[in-house]
């Protein structure tokens, strides 16, 4: 994801990282209303504001949280 779509600045703090295994990634993807944590259910959802992204919704479990050095959310993205 980094590789493809990260700006300079990300890729330079977060993909070297990633790759050399100095820092480990974290996913948050389950729902407190979402049985299971089937992808085509999430209600978490971002859209574009302007030149920023506006995220709304809730996790309730994030993989690896705490000792992760990012975390990447699920989310769909609104038109």
């Amino acid at each position: 994801m980094f590789y493809k779509y990260g700006t300079p600045e990300q890729k330079e703090k977060y993909l070297k990282r990633l790759v050399s295994a100095e820092i480990s990634p974290s996913f948050a993807m389950t729902e407190p209303d979402i049985v299971s944590s089937d992808p085509t259910g999430i209600t978490t959802n971002a859209k574009q504001v302007g030149d920023n992204w506006v995220i709304n919704g809730r996790k309730w479990f994030t993989t690896g949280a705490s000792r992760a050095g990012i975390i990447y959310l699920f989310i769909y993205f609104m038109n």
